[in-house]
C-alpha cells in the first residue's frame, strides 16, 4: 500500500512540473506587461502544441492513477474477504 501512495505521490508531482514548466512563463509576460516594465504580452510563438501536450500528459498521469487505484481497491478487496 505504501508503494502505491508513493507512486500516486510521484505522479501527482510530475503533472505539477508539467503545469508549471508551461504556465510559468506566460504568468511573467502577464505581470511585466502589467507592471510596464513591457510594451505588452508578445504573441510570437504558438503555445497551442505546448497546451496540448500538457493536456495529453495530464490525461495519462490521471488515466495511471485511477488505475493504479482500481487495482489497489482489487487487492485490498480480496485482502479484506480472506
Amino acid at each position: 500500500m505504501t508503494m502505491i501512495k508513493i507512486l500516486v505521490g510521484a505522479l501527482a508531482i510530475k503533472q505539477y512540473d508539467a503545469m508549471i514548466k508551461l504556465v510559468k512563463p506566460v504568468l511573467k509576460e502577464y505581470k511585466d506587461a502589467e507592471a510596464g516594465r513591457s510594451s505588452g504580452v508578445v504573441m510570437s510563438e504558438r503555445r497551442s502544441k505546448k497546451t496540448n501536450e500538457l493536456k495529453k500528459t495530464i490525461k495519462n498521469i490521471s488515466a495511471i492513477t485511477i488505475l493504479v487505484f482500481a487495482i489497489a481497491s482489487a487487492y485490498c478487496n480480496s485482502w479484506m474477504q480472506d
